[in-house]
């Protein structure tokens, strides 16, 4: 079933989203069956990856029609998109608004099941806590697929999605080291490895650290 799409606060229209057009799944690696939660804000080391020299899929599919997505854009006096956790999304929303984040295009890519939420990508503007990306850069990351939902490629066909919407812009996915779930959305998605980070603290507190390459892939340079 080809991706259906909705958009919340503004509504604009994302490329490859026509729910009119022919399309073929055959853009999507089918890797493992590896679906978990995926995390960028790890106490461990990460791999790290982006999406330079990379094609954007041209299509993305989710596996039904009662599947849904909506682009959450945040708005000034709702801090908690919808029945999203208030980890990480409301320090979200205080970035954003308190500028923090060096571009505004912070936004959560969410897929609905019946009105309720069952899968959720943020897109994370540069700042403090990741040196590597310039201010016009995006970070995948607080990936999570609802249990009972994994195992079914929506977090690679959102990633997608994602990529195909901000074509054209450096983003960046990083992926606990353990994370096999993760590492298989980057492969599928072909994103291209950069090396291993890892996590630093600033004033003794690891929340205000930032991640930093620590070794590089040779066959990537940056």
């Amino acid at each position: 079933m080809m991706l259906r799409f909705q958009f919340e606060f503004p509504q604009h229209h994302a490329p490859g989203f026509d729910a009119s057009s022919p399309v073929s799944e055959s853009g999507l690696a089918t890797t493992a069956h590896l679906e978990d939660t995926v995390g960028s804000g790890s106490d461990s080391d990460c791999f790290v990856f982006d999406n330079l020299g990379v094609a954007p899929p041209e299509t993305s599919w989710l596996p039904g029609p009662d599947y849904l997505l909506r682009i959450i854009r945040p708005r000034l006096m709702v801090p908690m998109p919808l029945d999203l956790p208030v980890w990480p999304f409301f320090g979200f929303w205080v970035l954003h608004f308190t500028r923090i984040f060096r571009s505004p295009d912070y936004a959560v890519f969410v897929v609905f099941r019946d009105e309720l939420p069952v899968h959720y990508t943020a897109v994370v503007p540069k700042y403090f806590r990741y040196p590597l990306m310039e201010p016009s850069d995006l970070l995948l990351g607080s990936i999570w697929t609802k249990p009972g939902h994994r195992g079914r490629s929506i977090a690679r066909s959102v990633v997608a999605a994602i990529l195909r919407t901000y074509s054209g812009r450096r983003c960046w996915y990083l992926t606990r080291t353990e994370n096999l779930a993760s590492m298989s959305i980057a492969s599928a998605s072909k994103l291209r490895p950069i090396g291993r980070a890892s996590r630093s603290s600033r004033f003794g507190l690891r929340l205000l650290g930032s991640f930093r390459l620590s070794q590089k892939d040779k066959r990537c340079p940056l």
